[in-house]
């Protein structure tokens, strides 16, 4: 029996914020998207329908949401179902660890997570991350503290480590 899987769009500071859930989990985010563009996207990975609908899931995704984006919420309680590779699932779990307000390079993820040399790969892991914020994939920076590999854009990232008060310090004043 397939999941019956539900789409629903929250407006938030950095655009259309689209959630895909079940009736139990979070299973994708995808931040400043198109309705249309987000629905085909989701259909297409999950190879069925995707009904718009509100649940009491998507309202308590809702509120969490608005609260982090007003500066009151640290952390995220929502359930969520993380699917991906043995290492992604590892470097994802991983990056849920850092907490708010801080940053961390790709190197010392790959440190944590016993895989000192898979900087690159880790990268890579954050690059596939399916639920940006809730997976604080913008809390990783580069190993000179420049903020990079950020989806949709590096500027949101940049606004998001600016409202967690975790801009790392200029490597310059030109």
């Amino acid at each position: 029996m397939k999941k019956r899987i539900y789409c629903n769009f929250v407006v938030s500071s950095v655009g259309k914020i689209g959630v895909v859930f079940t009736g139990k989990e979070v299973l994708r985010i995808g931040l400043r998207v198109q309705k249309r563009n987000f629905l085909k996207i989701v259909e297409k990975e999950f190879g069925c329908m995707v009904k718009i609908k509100k649940n009491s899931l998507f309202k308590d995704f809702s509120q969490e949401i608005k609260e982090y984006f007003e500066g009151k919420r640290k952390r995220f309680d929502i359930p969520v179902a993380i699917d991906g590779t043995d290492f992604q699932v590892k470097v994802w779990l991983c990056a849920m660890k850092i907490p708010y307000g801080k940053t961390v390079t790709y190197g010392v993820l790959a440190k944590e997570i016993k895989r000192p040399k898979a900087a690159r790969a880790v990268g890579g892991a954050m690059r596939r991350n399916p639920l940006p914020l809730l997976i604080p994939c913008h809390r990783v920076i580069g190993v000179d503290g420049k903020l990079v590999g950020f989806q949709p854009s590096i500027e949101i990232k940049k606004f998001l480590l600016n409202l967690e008060g975790a801009l790392p310090p200029p490597t310059s004043y030109r």
